[in-house]
Parts: C-alpha cells; sequence; structure tokens
C-alpha cells in the first residue's frame, strides 16, 4: 500500500517462502497493527517515528484506525504491506474482505459497523460513497464518540446487503 496516493494499489500472490521480511518489503522498521473484523496484519513505519524519507501514509492509517479501534487516532508513515493472519509461522493470504474493498471497481462502497467480539454488523444502507477510503473515512468519523467499533467499507452490489 504505497504511501504515494498517485500510485494505485496492488496485490502480489507469492508463495509464503518468498515473502522478503515485512521490513525489506516496507522498507525499514516496522510495527505490525493487529487488524480486526476480518484478521489480518498492517506492517507500517513505526508510528512514532516520522521521516523526511517517509511520508503519511493516508490510506494505511485509515485501514488501520478502521480495523483495530485501538489504534485510533494514529498517523502511519511509508509504505505499508498487509499480509494475512499467520499460520505455522508464516503469513496467510490477505482475506478477501479486503482485497475486495480495497482494489474493487464498484461504482458506490457502503460502510459496514460491528462491535468485536460480535457476529452481529449494521449496514448503512442509507449512503453510498465513490470509494472504499472515502466510506471509511465517513465510517470513522460516525463512530468517534462511540465505544470500539470496527468500520469496514464494502462494495454496494447484487448480494451485499448486510445484516440490520
Amino acid at each position: 500500500m504505497p504511501a504515494d496516493l498517485r500510485l494505485p494499489l496492488r496485490l502480489e500472490h507469492r508463495h509464503p517462502d518468498a515473502l522478503p521480511p515485512p521490513q525489506e518489503a516496507a522498507g525499514g522498521l516496522l510495527d505490525a497493527v493487529a487488524l480486526f473484523g476480518p484478521a489480518a496484519f498492517l506492517h507500517v513505519g513505526q508510528t512514532a517515528l516520522p521521516r523526511a524519507d517517509r511520508p503519511p501514509n493516508p490510506r494505511a492509517s485509515l485501514i488501520a484506525a478502521a480495523h483495530n479501534p485501538q489504534h485510533r487516532p494514529c498517523p502511519t508513515f511509508g509504505d505499508a504491506l498487509l499480509v494475512g493472519p499467520p499460520r505455522r509461522r508464516q503469513h496467510t493470504h490477505v482475506p478477501a474482505a479486503y482485497t475486495t474493498a480495497l482494489l474493487a471497481t464498484a461504482a458506490r462502497y457502503q460502510v459496514e459497523f460491528h462491535r468485536p467480539g460480535s457476529s452481529y454488523r449494521w449496514r448503512w444502507t442509507s449512503v453510498a460513497f465513490p470509494e472504499a477510503f472515502t466510506a471509511y473515512r465517513a465510517g470513522l468519523q460516525v463512530v468517534q464518540r462511540y465505544p470500539p467499533i470496527i468500520v469496514r467499507a464494502v462494495p454496494d452490489g447484487p448480494g451485499s446487503r448486510g445484516r440490520h
């Protein structure tokens, strides 16, 4: 996930043995931010150490804040690497919920909310957004005064209605 907003997000398929260490892939010392709903990890430049060679990464900051309520607000710096949860000491594929939301070419996105540890999800169906990061930003504004709530951007389309 490039920090440069002019660069697109990209998905790379690699065998776990062929993955570079997260530090090498993102270019330096990293913090691993646990993400929930669904489980994954976002490897980001150390959040407490802004540096001239690592510009702010607003997309990674939104993902971290939306999928880990304890990570709000905390800007991230430099390129980020999103990986699936570890299994047998190796990271797995990025869960489809992330790739669908972040790489989809949907015309509209909705926001879904849920409490950590709960299977109940609430979809904000009265509002649609033109892209995933706009949906994330709006969802985070809604939950800023509430207890920890996970926010997800979901493409709006046939069969994408959530529970109400």
